[in-house]
């Protein structure tokens, strides 16, 4: 039996990667509202709905971690077709199939880094909250 050829490696490939992007940006899809609705909430007047909006965050940067995770892990699996892609000529003559490759890879690390961002935007906001409920408990202690 013939080894199979870049190209056919990546048309075998076409429909896991079609499935794991397709779960990947759902899911992100999904999320990102939440993560935003969550983020921009005008800080409560009350200690205890601080509290919940804190208590909110938390589960959110653990789906926000976990689809990173994800992400890394499609990136990994697509890492030998993209050492073999990065590999070959792709421009000379352009070939389509194998930029398309290249252009998934792209889009993935940019929604790992989308990720990374609102990260570090959800903890910096629960840095924020934690010090309006000190600030809080400090002037009205209970």
């Amino acid at each position: 039996m013939s080894a199979l050829t870049l190209d056919q490696q990546i048309v075998n490939a076409g429909g896991l990667i079609a499935l794991l992007l397709v779960f990947v940006f759902a899911f992100f899809a999904a999320l990102l509202p939440n993560f935003e609705t969550a983020r921009f909430q005008s800080i409560p007047a009350a200690v205890d709905d601080i509290h919940s909006l804190v208590g909110r965050l938390s589960p959110y940067r653990a789906l926000a971690w976990s689809l990173f995770g994800v992400v890394v892990l499609v990136l990994a699996l697509l890492g030998p077709l993209t050492r073999r892609d990065l590999g070959s000529q792709i421009w000379n003559p352009f070939d389509t199939l194998r930029a398309g490759l290249l252009f998934v890879d792209v889009l993935l690390i940019a929604t790992g880094a989308g990720l990374l961002v609102e990260i570090w935007l959800m903890k910096k906001r629960r840095i924020e909250l934690k010090e309006e409920i000190a600030r809080l408990e400090a002037v009205s202690p209970s």
